[in-house]
């Protein structure tokens, strides 16, 4: 269940524990830090937000990491719950992405490039339909996860980068004299 619109009546307790058991043993240890309890506090104090917009700025931010909250929707539940302008949500959001958000990343991408131990590798077999006729449940990916792990859906170029100067000819100066600004007067 992903929230489009921010009704925390609606979350029971069970349905936020098994947001919170999808997630990386890192991703929770960050969530669960004082570290973060202390970054989010001091992030309101910075902006000047009171305790209880403090309060549904962490608690907005737990439930996105979880996955509750879409991506899309972060910064218009964000503005709506604190009661703050946008270009304020704004500004706290490019903080969160550069404290907090970054290093769930790193801990996204190393908990899915570890290879966990007592694992059976799975067969191809597994995948296919079984004997009866019905295929096996397959969990449906994490998309967070995979949104915070990759570069989701993006294109690379490969650029080569060299030490030698470019050989083309040095740019020319400009040797045109300044045009008159017609809205510039002389100071007196």
């Amino acid at each position: 269940m992903v929230i489009n619109h921010f009704t925390t009546m609606n979350l029971d307790k069970e349905q936020i524990k098994q947001a919170k058991g999808r997630l990386s043993e890192k991703v929770v240890e960050i969530l669960d830090s004082e570290e973060t309890a202390v970054l989010l506090a001091e992030i309101g104090k910075k902006h000047q937000l009171h305790i209880d917009q403090t309060g549904n700025l962490a608690k907005i931010v737990r439930l996105f990491i979880m996955g509750l909250v879409k991506a899309n929707d972060f910064g218009d539940i964000l503005t709506k719950e604190t009661g703050i302008s946008t270009d304020l949500t704004n500004l706290i959001i490019y903080e969160l992405n550069q404290k907090l958000f970054s290093k769930i990343r790193i801990a996204m991408r190393e908990a899915s490039t570890a290879k966990p131990e007592n694992v059976e590798t799975e067969s191809p077999e597994k995948d296919m339909v079984d004997q009866e006729g019905a295929s096996e449940d397959v969990p449906t990916p994490d998309t967070f996860s995979q949104k915070m792990t990759a570069e989701y859906g993006l294109s690379r170029e490969k650029v080569e980068i060299s030490d030698q100067p470019n050989q083309s000819e040095p740019p020319q100066p400009n040797n045109t004299p300044p045009r008159h600004d017609p809205y510039r007067e002389p100071l007196p």
